[in-house]
């Protein structure tokens, strides 16, 4: 599974949980840092060096819009990051019981 498909999965979970607000701030996130990012990596292929190699391409410049991006969107890219990935190791780990 594309990373991407999780993401939007996870989104379209989340979005029912929370204020409208977090939910537009959140598809913003995904849509134009997260997603052009990670959206076409195989969740198995996804490892720590390579979402590290991601954030210090975020902090540097080190981009398709050699733009840097503050320390605290930063912050809350990878907060999002590890809230889709731990959302897909549950549903594995549900998949695998049933």
């Amino acid at each position: 599974m594309k990373f991407e498909c999780l993401a939007w999965e996870w989104f379209e979970n989340k979005k029912n949980y929370i204020k409208e607000s977090t939910s537009a701030y959140y598809a913003f996130e995904l849509q134009n840092y997260i997603l052009p990012a990670l959206g076409n990596m195989e969740i198995n292929d996804l490892n720590e060096e390579f979402i590290q190699k991601k954030v210090y391409a975020w902090q540097t410049g080190d981009n398709a819009e050699h733009k840097t991006i503050k320390k605290s969107t930063i912050s809350n890219l990878v907060m999002l990051i590890k809230q889709i990935l731990k959302y897909g190791a549950k549903k594995i780990c549900f998949l695998h019981l049933n």
